[in-house]
């Protein structure tokens, strides 16, 4: 349903001039391309769970990074304790 241009410009050859119909595939399609998923509803499953781990994984890092916890700190040593 295109049409095509009739506008030239100087130095342009007609037979290099083209209309192309870019195809505009999502993810899922690519999934189902490559082989990873069957249909395109299981590749937006899977989709779906990357972005639920994505999420979960941010929101892991993010409370580590506000609240401070000692998962990468250096633990307290103990007091040592001299005896007689």
């Amino acid at each position: 349903m295109q049409e095509e241009s009739k506008i030239s410009y100087e130095g342009q050859n007609p037979s290099l001039v083209r209309i192309s119909e870019e195809k505009h595939t999502d993810f899922a399609d690519r999934l189902v391309q490559w082989g990873i998923a069957p249909s395109t509803e299981q590749a937006n499953r899977i989709l779906l769970g990357i972005v639920v781990v994505a999420i979960m994984a941010a929101m892991f890092l993010s409370w580590n990074i506000i609240f401070g916890t000692s998962a990468g700190s250096a633990p307290e040593l103990p007091i040592p304790v001299h005896t007689v």
